[in-house]
């Protein structure tokens, strides 16, 4: 079945893998991808460019990546390209971080809805009761579920896992010198933001399905 995320990635080769070296050849690329076939060619290639190195970041979370071609389409919320879309790009960096934090708050408020629909004052005294004969915590059902919330504690905590509810980063940026650095996880580190904000044309947020 597998699971699918956003991730956040650089677009410095067009659909045919031409490097994207000046403004001219982006105003090119921007013309050429409006085509659905080049949409197509490139999501694929996006998705083949990061296939291994993710698999080898994240063993035992990535096992592989399915040959998936998102909704290409330039109204989808899966293939975001920053030269078409700066504005959309920008926003996607500005609340990356805090939707970790409010993923988290959420189901937080699962569980508290649950514990009141059970005539619990509190969240602990909730917990408490669904302690088992064995020590172990009885079921609780979805959306008030603890599997759901460890999730979105390892990703406020920026920790990526199998069924993680959170995107993730997988893109290099560059500093004052012109270095260039990775920025690699759930989170996005303030320099890299700072950097995606100045030229959100070089990036793009694609959807891939993995196991």
């Amino acid at each position: 079945m597998g699971c699918s995320m956003m991730v956040f990635v650089n677009v410095t080769e067009d659909e045919n893998g031409c490097d994207i070296i000046d403004q001219k050849d982006r105003e090119a690329f921007r013309i050429r991808i409006q085509a659905p076939e080049n949409r197509v060619k490139l999501a694929e290639r996006l998705r083949n460019k990061m296939e291994y190195d993710l698999m080898e970041d994240y063993k035992g979370h990535i096992d592989y990546i399915k040959e998936y071609v998102p909704d290409v389409s330039q109204d989808s919320d899966s293939f975001i390209l920053g030269t078409e879309f700066p504005e959309r790009i920008k926003t996607c960096v500005q609340n990356w971080n805090v939707e970790n934090a409010k993923q988290c708050i959420r189901k937080f408020q699962n569980l508290e809805q649950q514990a009141e629909k059970e005539g619990f004052e509190t969240l602990s005294q909730f917990l408490t009761a669904k302690i088992s004969k064995t020590g172990t915590f009885e079921e609780i059902h979805y959306p008030a579920s603890l599997y759901e919330l460890r999730k979105a504690l390892d990703a406020a905590d920026g920790i990526f896992s199998y069924g993680s509810l959170s995107n993730l980063a997988y893109f290099t940026y560059e500093d004052q010198n012109g270095m260039e650095w990775p920025c690699h996880g759930v989170t996005m580190e303030e320099k890299a933001m700072d950097f995606v904000l100045a030229h959100p044309e070089r990036y793009a947020l694609i959807e891939i399905v993995y196991d």
